[in-house]
């Protein structure tokens, strides 16, 4: 051992002391800063030297400078911390939802809807008022702007989570490349065994941040140097970050990519997890529920306004709102099929009935249309309407349907029942008329089969029947029927007509009074047998054609007819026992009217479902097999044909972004279709449309509108309720561990005050150690002199 021993203990405490101090200056002066760990020297007894038989310690060695930290608390916060960036996002998602729905208030859908039906009630009292229809349509109107608004704003919403998540992607960016930066500085400065802690503590600062907008997975080599996994795919390797970029897919929904791979990231976690589920499923998921509020509303509503009738009782001219999609390109319209038309609204298989009044007396002819949207072509469905009397149907250079009455008629596809069914004189008219008793479709496969009609006593003619006249001779429908005799007896000069009635087909002379006769003979392969006429007799006309008058509203549950026949010949009021049968169009008899002896002319006779029947003087004749059929219509387009094309609906478009009102209707809210009989004052659609209030749904889960929309905003109440408490708690939770982190990693500025005190103790105690060895050696050396 040499004189100087002691010297090398004494300067090594010094040297550990001042180290020590060092800390602390640097603990205290970092004590507010964000992410700083708290440092201290760690200590060990330096090398003994030996003495003989005995080791005399040396001193103390700073052996690290570590950072007092605890990984498993740093993981458990990162985690927390991406949790409430994801929950953050949501509360605010769900507040900005909350407020865009404005409800409870006069701007909300709900009140909207009061206002509505509200309106539609108080036109019941007077369905003639313009101003009370011009009310109610404004209620319609600022219901469906509401709605635009609601859908314009979440739609906003949607496009603005692009722009968020492209800023948060480049913060992540930023984040990444300063964590590669500070893994090559550490790697760097810890290659000699220097603790770059310093360093570290902003790294973690830096995967930090990250965690708050991205779930990340930490990986620590053992050199020091952090891998960052995110969403599958290596962020940061090493000194290497990779970069993300932004964009959009197909369905322009927001996808975060690795540049230069088209492989997406599936992120779940942090602020932007959040943010592209509120793009992709959240905001889509109302938007659908928007949209069939929209929908079933515009469908449920049209599909009763469509077939009902405006204040003046019918239309000259009609143009559909929707137009149709050239789907092949070739630059028409009518070759499309309707089921692949494109139109908003499906078109499924069924019937439609289009109405035609005569404004001169008031007589009404309807047209039924087998609706079959996988066969019929839109210029099919053109021409079928032109055949309806007095109509004609065009596709226009848009692809719209319209639609137009000659002069002194109008249309319409109402279920109006036709007041004087008998104004083509079937039973008992001025004509002299022969009635079929068998029911269409009829059997003509047969064919060729040929019948003699002789009218007013001329000579009789013959009329042959060709397999060629008829689509499908084994399955000819009565309209079918009538439409080739007509142009037969046209073409042959007879003065005869073929009229519809119900499914059977009666004859008539177009000449009147007593004077006009008709009489039929059957001939090869017995087509009269077929259709049930009579044959071998002469009907005669008359001078007077009998009143038939039909009052009430059709309560049923199908469309059909009533086919009215008598049951034996005699006069109206006078044969005793004289009775009409009443027959539905599968042949059950429904009822049987006394009009013999003891009925006064006009008295209305209760028929069935809500209808009843008054007859005037006149002669019945079942030999002559007289009938006359009604029209019962339940629903006259059960094909959703007319709100398919939009042909005299209510409500344009399909969506809640697109629904508005016709404008027709808005120009004239006389045009709104109030009534199901051909007089200003009737209001029994309104009956009809304010029930969609209270109708439920099959496609609404079996709400009603409001109580779908009701759901709807009680669902988002309850997901900000939920979400505000969740941020609170998660809150609370990243408020806790960041105080567990103080208490193990923070500094404590009394703490450091009493190691300051401890270490200059130490300090000065190692300078009188120096002092008491130099005097020493001064004593030892003076000894050797």
């Amino acid at each position: 051992m040499g004189l100087g021993f002691g010297f090398d203990s004494g300067l090594r405490g010094l040297t550990a002391a001042r180290m020590q101090m060092q800390l602390s200056g640097h603990n205290i002066a970092n004590v507010s800063t964000k992410g700083y760990s708290r440092q201290n020297a760690v200590l060990s007894s330096s090398l003994p030297a030996t003495l003989g038989r005995f080791q005399i310690g040396t001193g103390v060695d700073v052996t690290n400078l570590q950072r007092i930290v605890d990984g498993q608390l740093n993981s458990r916060l990162r985690t927390q911390q991406g949790i409430f960036g994801k929950a953050l996002i949501d509360y605010r998602r769900s507040t900005e939802i909350e407020g865009i729905l404005g409800e409870p208030g006069p701007s909300g859908i709900s009140n909207l809807f009061g206002q509505l039906f509200g309106d539609l009630g108080k036109l019941q009292t007077d369905p003639a008022s313009t101003a009370l229809r011009g009310g109610f349509v404004q209620s319609a109107k600022a219901l469906t702007s509401g709605l635009n608004l609601l859908a314009s704003r979440l739609g906003g919403l949607q496009s603005n989570t692009f722009a968020e998540i492209s800023t948060q992607v480049k913060n992540v960016n930023e984040y990444a490349s300063r964590i590669a930066e500070l893994n090559k500085e550490i790697l760097s400065v810890e290659a000699n065994g220097t603790a770059a802690n310093d360093l570290r503590d902003q790294r973690d600062m830096a995967i930090q941040g990250l965690s708050d907008l991205m779930d990340t997975r930490v990986l620590e080599r053992n050199n020091g140097v952090t891998d960052i996994l995110a969403g599958g795919h290596l962020l940061v390797s090493g000194g290497i970050a990779s970069q993300l970029v932004t964009t959009r897919d197909t369905k322009n929904t927001s996808k975060v990519l690795l540049k230069n791979n088209d492989q997406p990231l599936e992120i779940r976690g942090g602020r932007i997890g959040a943010l592209l589920h509120s793009e992709s499923k959240r905001i889509p998921e109302l938007q659908s529920k928007f949209n069939a509020l929209a929908f079933n509303g515009a469908l449920e509503f049209n599909r009763l306004h469509t077939t009902g009738l405006p204040r003046n009782g019918g239309f000259k001219n009609l143009v559909s709102e929707n137009p149709v999609r050239d789907g092949d390109g070739d630059g028409k319209y009518d070759d499309e099929l309707l089921a692949y038309a494109g139109l908003p609204f499906e078109i499924s298989r069924g019937e439609l009935y289009i109405s035609v009044t005569n404004e001169s007396n008031g007589d009404l002819t309807r047209k039924k249309i087998d609706i079959d949207p996988l066969s019929m072509t839109v210029g099919d469905f053109a021409d079928e309407l032109s055949k309806a009397a007095h109509v004609s149907a065009t596709v226009d250079p848009t692809g719209r349907i319209r639609i137009s009455a000659s002069d002194g008629y109008r249309f319409d596809f109402s279920n109006q029942i036709d007041s004087s069914p008998n104004s083509r004189g079937t039973l008992s008219g001025k004509s002299a008329s022969l009635g079929g008793s068998e029911r269409g479709p009829f059997d003509f496969s047969s064919l060729p089969a040929n019948f003699t009609i002789a009218v007013d006593g001329a000579a009789p003619t013959t009329i042959t029947l060709n397999s060629l006249d008829f689509n499908n001779p084994s399955k000819v429908e009565a309209e079918e029927l009538s439409s080739v005799l007509k142009a037969k007896f046209n073409a042959a000069g007879v003065s005869a007509d073929a009229v519809v009635v119900g499914d059977s087909i009666s004859l008539l002379s177009t000449s009147s009074g007593t004077s006009s006769s008709l009489s039929l003979v059957d001939g090869a392969n017995s087509p009269l047998a077929t259709l049930g006429l009579p044959v071998g007799i002469t009907a005669q006309g008359q001078d007077n054609a009998m009143s038939v008058s039909v009052m009430g509203t059709y309560t049923g549950e199908s469309n059909g007819h009533f086919r009215f026949v008598p049951d034996k010949d005699g006069e109206i009021g006078v044969t005793p026992g004289l009775t009409v049968g009443v027959f539905d169009q599968t042949g059950t008899r429904l009822a049987t009217l006394n009009v013999g002896k003891g009925y006064s002319h006009g008295d209305r006779l209760d028929v069935a479902h809500g209808l009843q029947v008054s007859f005037g003087p006149g002669e019945l004749s079942a030999t002559n097999q007289h009938q006359f059929a009604l029209d019962t219509l339940a629903d006259p387009d059960s094909s959703d044909v007319l709100v398919g094309f939009g042909i005299n609906t209510f409500f344009t478009g399909s969506t809640a972004a697109d629904l508005g009102v016709s404008s027709r209707i808005s120009s004239d809210p006389n045009l709104f279709a109030a009534s199901l009989k051909p007089n200003a004052g009737d209001g029994a659609n309104l009956i009809k449309l304010l029930q969609t209030r209270h109708l439920s749904v099959d496609s609404l889960d079996n709400h009603t509108l409001e109580s779908y929309y009701s759901d709807i905003a009680s669902s988002i109440g309850f997901e900000t309720k939920r979400a505000t408490e969740l941020i609170a708690s998660e809150e609370k939770l990243l408020s806790f561990l960041h105080e567990q982190r103080e208490n193990v990693s923070g500094v404590n500025i009394d703490e450091e005050m009493v190691n300051l005190v401890k270490y200059q103790q130490a300090f000065q105690a190692s300078s009188r150690f120096i002092n008491v060895v130099n005097q020493m050696t001064d004593v030892l050396i003076n000894i050797g002199r």
